[in-house]
């Protein structure tokens, strides 16, 4: 059987954020913007089609859900006594404070981390922009068996993946497999039963990625529908150790309105 959750008209591209922000830290400085916003363009296009109506914003200088996250994202965390300073504080303090951290194994500071680059902070603030405390669950023994039921329920999944030399996230919207419907429903409430996955459906908001040439193009077009093999997604999602168990954000279904 074959299922795609995915429209054309669904995908979303992060090469047309609009989100910027540099910080000067006492070590180096540091920039976002629309290269390093596959995460929350991802999760906001898993949201869109899972059903969940996006928060509003109390200005207009951001049109796009994900620019909006992220701004809400930044603005949260970059308080003194915020989730993520008190979480993870070393961290915060090189992101905030430093604009680097530093490489004990090469002695330089480097490129810190920012909070949407890192699963279990994105989860945190993007609960509390919906303002419900399971809207995303990041999860880091995530079974095929569970990803696949989201598919098979209609909710996208996010997941963490290596794309030749690119950290990156992409989101699943189907699979293809050898099974009949019936069968293939069977196996998803029977952990021992194989799935028999031949193929994933993904979108990636970079665009297409050239499995041949391990790169993505100048022209690279759209991300929309891309087929993942399932030994493809097997060597390139994280974490790369684990063959039965993934990296995912679960993406709740939204509540039942009137």
């Amino acid at each position: 059987m074959k299922i795609n959750n995915g429209l054309p008209q669904d995908y979303y591209s992060q090469r047309n954020n609009k989100y910027k922000k540099t910080i000067n830290g006492k070590h180096g400085v540091t920039s976002a913007g629309a290269t390093t916003m596959c995460n929350f363009t991802t999760l906001c296009e898993g949201f869109d089609i899972a059903g969940w109506m996006f928060p509003s914003s109390d200005t207009d200088e951001y049109t796009q859900a994900e620019d909006r996250l992220m701004d809400f994202t930044v603005k949260e965390a970059e308080k003194p006594d915020s989730w993520f300073a008190q979480k993870m504080p070393a961290l915060w303090r090189d992101w905030i404070i430093n604009g680097a951290t530093f490489n004990n194994r090469t002695n330089k500071w480097e490129e810190p981390y920012w909070p949407n680059e890192i699963h279990a902070v994105m989860a945190h603030y993007i609960n509390e922009w919906f303002g419900c405390s399971h809207a995303d669950t990041f999860v880091e023994n995530c079974s095929i068996h569970k990803i696949v039921n989201q598919l098979y329920d209609g909710i996208p999944v996010p997941i963490s993946v290596k794309f030749g030399s690119l950290n990156h996230i992409i989101l699943l919207t189907g699979f293809e497999n050898d099974l009949t419907e019936l069968d293939t429903k069977a196996a998803i409430a029977d952990m021992l039963k194989p799935l028999k996955i031949k193929n994933f459906i993904y979108d990636d908001p970079y665009g297409a990625f050239d499995w041949k040439t391990k790169t993505y193009p100048v022209n690279r077009g759209t991300g929309n529908d891309q087929i993942l093999t399932y030994d493809q997604f097997l060597a390139c999602a994280k974490p790369f150790d684990k063959q039965g168990a993934k990296y995912a954000h679960i993406i709740a279904k939204p509540a039942a309105t009137v």
